[in-house]
């Protein structure tokens, strides 16, 4: 089983915050794993995007030069890798992205499902919870605690989170 992703954003769309979180997913389904962030000195508003690869090999090289997978969370992020790839999976937030050609892309209103849970700051959940369903072949039993302890200190978050990330598979139809 290998995973690679690219996630990309605005710094304050929790793009790293998504990339861990499926770092520790594919820890808790023992595999190896890879998280390598980029962002600019500005990070909130600013760019911000990372690179996972989940394999149940040894990964040879950290950084998914070629990704299975695109996860797009903002119209810059969208013009900046729409022809640099040809992944797989294209998951774009429609919510503030208006795709060229809708037949490529696999659009989530993210940022809408998410205000509609109670908090916008959540779609990163939403398009997680996406991914997983989509792919199928990630274990999610232990998403509350992988959740619990990257948000250790914000523990109120905890729930939403879970709801967003629920709201994600039921959009795909999990």
């Amino acid at each position: 089983m290998n995973h690679t992703i690219l996630i990309a954003g605005y710094g304050g769309q929790g793009i790293l915050f998504m990339g861990q979180f499926f770092a520790y997913l594919g820890m808790a389904n023992n595999m190896h794993v890879s998280w390598v962030p980029s962002y600019g000195p500005e990070m909130r508003g600013g760019s911000a995007n990372c690179s996972v690869v989940l394999s149940s090999e040894e990964i040879k090289f950290p950084i998914a030069s070629d990704p299975e997978t695109t996860i797009i969370m903002n119209e810059p992020s969208y013009k900046k890798f729409k022809d640099k790839f040809i992944p797989k999976f294209k998951i774009v937030n429609i919510s503030l992205v208006e795709p060229e050609d809708t037949d490529e892309v696999i659009g989530i209103p993210a940022s809408k499902i998410a205000e509609e849970i109670g908090n916008v700051r959540v779609a990163n959940m939403v398009m997680a919870g996406s991914y997983v369903e989509l792919v199928k072949d990630l274990d999610t039993s232990r998403v509350k605690d992988i959740l619990r302890s990257l948000l250790k200190g914000r523990e109120n978050f905890l729930d939403i989170n879970l709801k967003a990330f629920e709201a994600g598979r039921r959009y795909i139809g999990g």
